[in-house]
């Protein structure tokens, strides 16, 4: 099971919690991850891969759906999903 927390810029940090015990988790704020994988063959000259994160907050859980959008399509800042080595100053 993989285990996210949210940080100050919004974005979410994967975590390796000391427990997987549901009290420890909601009391340090650790989340459970769910990963969603993207279904078929796309042609990336014509669509660009997305990820979606969508709150499941009664049983405390992100999923992240990975989707694809057209190329030329706005897609608006959204929060992230970033590896510890990618987090900058924050453990």
């Amino acid at each position: 099971m993989k285990y996210v927390k949210h940080q100050h810029d919004q974005n979410w940090i994967l975590v390796t919690p000391e427990q997987e015990d549901d009290n420890y988790l909601q009391y340090h704020g650790i989340w459970k991850l769910i990963e969603h994988e993207i279904i078929g063959e796309w042609d990336l000259t014509k669509w660009k891969p997305v990820e979606r994160l969508v709150l499941q907050k009664s049983l405390r859980m992100i999923h992240r759906h990975h989707t694809m959008s057209p190329i030329d399509a706005y897609e608006p800042d959204r929060p992230t999903i970033i590896g510890p080595q990618e987090n900058t100053g924050n453990t």
